[in-house]
């Protein structure tokens, strides 16, 4: 461009948007956590793989990752929307506390979106390293769906 500017949007990357919607959902984590201290090592463990995962796909970026960022099918918007959504949950988190049952029914919603939306599936991995991370960024969340569930049925038995 003639005045010096790039011709790339002020939008992130996909894979930091990815990376930067792991790391809310661990914060939303972390702050459950805070708020039942009796269950902190099952949200702080959460929080712990999201994070994890968050490191994974940065690690993508990587030219020796033979991952090509620019290529996506899905809207930049659909991550940050997500990422909103849970920057939300936790702001009401810190400012009225959340229910132990309701914050496990808002997880699940949070990780079985994550699966169905085909979060770790828009990208078209390049490489034989970036289809392992986004094979295990998949298997990882559907263990947190399985989790969560788990806890769910103890504190909601049928």
């Amino acid at each position: 461009m003639a005045n010096g500017q790039s011709s790339q949007s002020a939008t992130p990357p996909p894979l930091e948007l990815l990376a930067a919607n792991e790391r809310a959902i661990a914060a939303l984590y972390e702050e459950y956590a805070r708020q039942h201290n009796d269950k902190a090592a099952f949200w702080l463990a959460l929080a712990a793989a999201e994070y994890r995962h968050a490191t994974w796909i940065e690690e993508l970026s990587t030219p020796r990752a033979n991952a090509d960022p620019a290529h996506y099918r899905f809207k930049s918007e659909a991550i940050s929307s997500f990422t909103r959504y849970v920057r939300e949950l936790e702001e009401a988190a810190r400012r009225g506390g959340i229910a132990f049952a309701t914050a496990l029914s808002l997880v699940h919603y949070i990780e079985t979106a994550l699966i169905e939306h085909r979060f770790f599936e828009q990208l078209e991995a390049r490489g034989s390293n970036a289809q392992r991370v986004m094979s295990a960024l998949r298997r990882e969340t559907e263990e947190h769906v399985t989790r969560v569930k788990e806890e769910l049925s103890r504190v909601n038995p049928a």
